[in-house]
């Protein structure tokens, strides 16, 4: 089945079973880093998801999206989503009161590209960031769909958004297994600073 998600965030794919809970941590340093929840209902996929910096709640983001292009196509299978994001960020250090949430439309994809590694190219845009991830078997012949490659670049828009060097591009990369068919773990550089193991499990 084709990935929801490149490392940290959604394609083009929605859940296939009801619901997901996904919890990372970072484990040098050692930290909290974030958690999501998501909940499908027809082709209409719920989330919200908190990231937390240094242990501190920094940023909360609730989304709403549709599936409008199921997985299809001949060779380059493609789906599109699109939908609507609540977020707040810098909540650490904003009075309750002052804290305002922004809203954005989204709109993410996924296209297969079967002939190069087996790989699926993720991409997501809205009002804060655009990013753009890939999931590579590289080693299927081998491993099968137990082992895949990531890679994703997220460019942030929204200064709120960027690691504490001040950087508006970021580049992580990271390795996923598949431990069941239900549970994924992934192991992966973030923010140019983190090593954060993250646990996805769908049910």
């Amino acid at each position: 089945m084709p990935p929801r998600n490149a490392i940290s965030f959604s394609n083009g794919e929605i859940l296939k079973k009801k619901q997901n809970l996904s919890m990372a941590v970072g484990i040098a340093p050692l930290s909290f880093d974030r958690i999501n929840y998501a909940y499908r209902s027809w082709k209409i996929e719920a989330n919200i998801g908190m990231k937390f910096v240094q242990n501190k709640l920094e940023r909360q983001e609730i989304s709403v999206r549709l599936q409008a292009l199921p997985y299809s196509g001949e060779y380059y299978k493609t789906s599109v989503s699109i939908g609507i994001i609540e977020y707040t960020s810098i909540i650490s250090t904003t009075d309750t009161k002052l804290l305002k949430p922004k809203y954005s439309p989204t709109i993410s994809g996924l296209v297969a590209v079967p002939h190069w590694y087996r790989s699926y190219i993720s991409m997501h845009a809205d009002y804060k960031s655009l990013s753009l991830g890939i999931n590579t078997f590289a080693f299927y012949e081998n491993f099968s769909d137990r082992l895949s490659l990531l890679g994703q670049i997220d460019h942030y828009v929204d200064d709120n958004y960027k690691n504490r060097f001040g950087e508006q591009t970021i580049f992580s990369a990271g390795i996923r297994f598949k431990t069941m068919d239900n549970l994924h773990v992934s192991l992966s550089y973030e923010a140019h600073e983190l090593f954060i193991m993250k646990l996805n499990y769908e049910f």
